[in-house]
């Protein structure tokens, strides 16, 4: 602790940007899981018309409610080069780097193999919010 504070770094700064979304990616996993069961079309509010069914197609070709492959290696390469934008602003700390970078490689990795399984619509936002980081991180070095 006694270096954190002498090198004005706080250990939960990184942390807490994946501890915000964490509810947000459980939430839209069991949407995902939920929506397409005829069950669910009764949750909706009372004055919404009771649809026949939902269309799960979404931009004309990509069917969210299934497992997409290519969407689970598009998630981890975006999360790879997230991380390492991430990892380009770090302090050069040999144990801080050997920890980023284990980290840049393990965690797309893992998005890969837990993406693979899942529906589609968790790839993809997955995809997205690796996006609006990589475009966050690249404003921010402009400044």
């Amino acid at each position: 602790m006694a270096l954190y504070k002498e090198k004005g770094i706080s250990p939960l700064a990184g942390c807490l940007p994946l501890l915000i979304q964490l509810p947000v990616l459980i939430g839209v996993y069991r949407v995902f899981l939920n929506i397409f069961k005829p069950d669910s079309l009764n949750l909706l509010y009372s004055f919404v018309p009771h649809p026949a069914s939902i269309t799960h197609v979404t931009l004309g070709f990509l069917d969210i409610s299934k497992a997409s492959p290519a969407l689970a290696v598009l998630a981890g390469i975006t999360q790879f080069f997230q991380a390492r934008l991430a990892m380009a602003n770090q302090p050069s700390n040999p144990q801080t780097a050997a920890v980023s970078t284990q980290m840049t490689y393990l965690l797309p990795v893992m998005i890969i193999v837990i993406g693979w399984n899942l529906p589609a619509g968790l790839a993809v936002y997955w995809v997205v919010t690796s996006l609006w980081s990589i475009g966050e991180q690249l404003y921010l070095r402009r400044l």
